[in-house]
Order: structure tokens, then C-alpha cells, then sequence
């Protein structure tokens, strides 16, 4: 039988991975998106060329970002009174470790 702070920990550890592989989706569609206009340009080709690519490539980054929102907002709705769901842990240094990129604690607010 699994305690409710087992099952706690688990949700919470599972959710940062969720964190994290969205985190290096978007970091690695940033790379694409940067890579694309920059062999367009190495190659000469018309600016037309890949366009379409790249606007869809936007469309899947946003929906990455927007995915990692509602990650974010979903511990939220099952909060206990007196419970912060962003304290889990400090994860800076997994989520750097993860897309090489620093990423900073958002700020808090006091109910």
C-alpha cells in the first residue's frame, strides 16, 4: 500500500520529469528554428523556401510552451491549504542539466 506522501513524491517526481522533457522539447525546437533560416542562407535560396517549416515549427513551440503552462498550473488544483505545489525541491540545476539553459525560479506571490 502506498502512503499518501509516497504517492506525493511520485506525482511530484513525475511531473518534473514532464517539466524537464518539455523543457528540452522546446530547447531543441529552438535550435531547429534557428537552424532552418540559417541553411536557407548557406544554401541561397529564397527566403519562400522552408517558410511554411518554420511557421509550423512556431505553431509546435507554442503548443510546447502552453503544455508546460498547464503542467505547471495542473499540481494547483488539487492544493491543500498551507501547501506550496512549487515546493518540491529546487530544480534549477536539473532542468540546466537537462536543456543547457539557466533557468530562473519563477516568482512567488503571498496569498
Amino acid at each position: 500500500m502506498t502512503t499518501g506522501h509516497d504517492a506525493g513524491g511520485q506525482v511530484a517526481r513525475l511531473l518534473g520529469q514532464l517539466e524537464n522533457d518539455l523543457d528540452a522539447a522546446f530547447a531543441t525546437a529552438g535550435a531547429l528554428a534557428a537552424a532552418l533560416p540559417q541553411g536557407r542562407a548557406e544554401a541561397r535560396l529564397s527566403a519562400v523556401v522552408g517558410q511554411h517549416a518554420l511557421e509550423l515549427l512556431n505553431r509546435a513551440a507554442q503548443t510546447i510552451g502552453q503544455g508546460g503552462d498547464h503542467i505547471v498550473q495542473s499540481p494547483r488544483t488539487g492544493e491543500k491549504p498551507g501547501f506550496d505545489a512549487d515546493d518540491h525541491g529546487d530544480d534549477r540545476a536539473r532542468r540546466r542539466e537537462s536543456t543547457g539553459l539557466d533557468v530562473r525560479t519563477p516568482p512567488r506571490v503571498a496569498a
